[in-house]
């Protein structure tokens, strides 16, 4: 059987199995003779009504296919896909990992304090690792009074801080290390990173990379303009998707080191700036559907574009905004939002405890973790959603974690943390600052 004829065979029996088609005793016959070993891997993350099925009419019976489920109930971390989470039956034997191959001994440690019915032991014997909590408890301004963001620090605030504490942390750690930025929301990452008006326009089009501005600047204005500025033609035959060399003559290379000194002032000012240095140069094909949106900024500025906006208050945002996406859409970029890194490690994690978004309060539910703090009745579901992407962002990084906490912290909070990462290791973010500047 072919991959692809595995790909319909499995298509067309999931669809068996989410409407209820015939599932009599001859439906599971076949089934389990075209599929005798099903392996799912990441199960907790799988659509519920079908793992549902395999419970009832496989694994609760103890007849046909054999199953596998790889993956940890506790990184169900999205809520809107009707995830099954943690899956539990008699017929099924658990199998614990006992060795965690990612992090560091200190950060397995913490790990193993949020978790101690799985206990691990890191398999890291070069590096002991490090955990740090820091505060802003010494915050002495103002904090904010709107609803979602409630005694949170200021935006610019917010923003300074976590530059600061980034740009000390790269000092202190050897260079070849990387650092990840986690974040609640993509709105909170946005006004950090000046991208926030941007964001509420296009809104899916900027995360689901479909917006057609965003696409233009980020596969071929930018890399363009980073192919003149840093000569590199490769880069430039690859995006303009010729193969000639496109200056043969003196008057071509006058007219390109033209348009790159054009396109450097442009991307400090508007994105109709840029649009319009491309126009006028006639070096750089313009898509279509830009093109188009480009004239109607001209002739019908009004016409609606994304969320209730028009093209004109679109093409009039700093092309920064644009900019900004752009580094956030990398692969390496420095931020992230908390949910966007599941799966994946990095050496050094900065997870950002804020506010932002009301199904989400660390400060509330990660004390009832260790069950110091009961849970309360009929919250059971917000606390699961809060512990597992608390624990989720704990086990991101390989070499350090810095647990930065911008909100107050209350004292059931407080002793949490100290429980769990020692009152050693809590400094307020001025203590830490100077801290590392005195070593």
């Amino acid at each position: 059987m072919s991959y692809e004829d595995l790909c319909k065979d499995v298509e067309t029996i999931s669809i068996e199995f989410v409407v209820d088609y015939s599932l009599d005793a001859k439906f599971r016959r076949v089934f389990s003779d075209s599929f005798p070993l099903i392996l799912i891997d990441e199960y907790q993350d799988s659509y519920k009504p079908i793992v549902d099925r395999f419970i009832n009419f496989f694994i609760a019976k103890g007849v046909g296919s054999q199953f596998g489920f790889f993956g940890d109930a506790w990184q169900t971390i999205y809520q809107t896909n009707n995830a099954c989470g943690a899956i539990e039956h008699s017929n099924l034997e658990e199998i614990k990992k006992g060795s965690n191959f990612r992090s560091a001994p200190r950060i397995v440690k913490l790990l193993n304090d949020i978790r101690p019915d799985l206990p691990q032991q890191s398999a890291i014997d070069n590096f002991e690792g490090e955990v740090v909590v820091v505060t802003c408890d010494d915050y002495p301004g103002v904090r904010r009074s709107d609803r979602t963001f409630k005694d949170d620090l200021p935006p610019e605030e917010l923003k300074s801080r976590l530059y600061q504490l980034s740009e000390c942390i790269k000092k202190n750690v050897p260079k070849e290390e990387n650092i990840k930025i986690l974040m609640i929301t993509h709105k909170v990452l946005a006004t950090q990173q000046g991208y926030e008006r941007l964001l509420a326009i296009i809104d899916d089009g900027l995360r689901d990379k479909q917006d057609p501005f965003l696409l233009f600047f980020m596969n071929t204005v930018e890399p363009i303009y980073e192919a003149l500025s840093t000569l590199n033609m490769q880069l430039l035959f690859d995006t303009l998707g010729i193969r000639r060399y496109p200056i043969t003559k003196k008057s071509e290379k006058t007219k390109w080191k033209e348009f790159e000194l054009q396109l450097k002032k442009a991307r400090d000012g508007k994105a109709i700036d840029v649009i319009n240095t491309i126009v006028e140069s006639k070096l750089v094909p313009i898509p279509s559907l830009v093109d188009g949106y480009y004239h109607l900024y001209f002739d019908a500025p009004d016409t609606i574009y994304g969320l209730n906006a028009t093209i004109r208050e679109v093409l009039d945002l700093d092309y920064s905004q644009f900019r900004a996406a752009i580094e956030f859409l990398y692969p390496e970029a420095e931020f992230s939002t908390e949910h966007g890194v599941k799966g994946e490690e990095y050496d050094n994690v900065v997870f950002v405890i804020s506010k932002g978004w009301n199904q989400y309060q660390f400060e509330t539910y990660a004390p009832m973790i260790t069950g110091k703090v009961p849970i309360p009745v009929g919250k059971e579901a917000s606390y699961e959603r809060n512990r597992n992407l608390f624990y989720v962002c704990c086990s991101r990084p390989k070499k350090r974690l810095f647990l930065f906490v911008s909100i107050p912290l209350n004292s059931a909070f407080r002793n949490f943390l100290t429980d769990i990462v020692g009152a050693e290791n809590i400094y307020t973010f001025n203590e830490y600052m100077d801290n590392k500047s005195v070593l």
